[in-house]
């Protein structure tokens, strides 16, 4: 699970837990190892998505969601179809729980 979330409010420094959500991927890691079917989801809440090329010929899953807190009630929905094989994050493990808890509890 990679979490990218907006700079504007910290001017471009790391932003904050509560900070909104540009987009949530979610991978299996399946397409590295063979170890199943491929699961790969792109979560954004931000713009569009008009073309995605990913390596191994994966086919995301991607998803529009409208707030927040919408990317966040989506991840809740793929992880727990996923575990409970999910197990690591791809940035900080800490600040990606943070900004999940935060925009889950609706604190801003």
């Amino acid at each position: 699970m990679d979490i990218e979330a907006t700079t504007y409010e910290k001017k471009g420094m790391f932003p904050l837990p509560h900070a909104d959500i540009i987009s949530i991927c979610i991978s299996n890691e399946s397409c590295f190892d063979n170890s199943g079917p491929d699961v790969c989801c792109c979560i954004h809440a931000f713009g569009s998505v008009s073309n995605m090329k990913l390596e191994n010929k994966r086919k995301p899953i991607v998803i529009k969601a409208m707030t927040s807190l919408g990317a966040c009630i989506q991840t809740y929905n793929i992880l727990e179809l996923l575990s409970p094989h999910f197990v690591d994050t791809n940035n900080g493990f800490c600040f990606d729980l943070k900004k999940i808890a935060a925009h889950s509890s609706g604190s801003k």
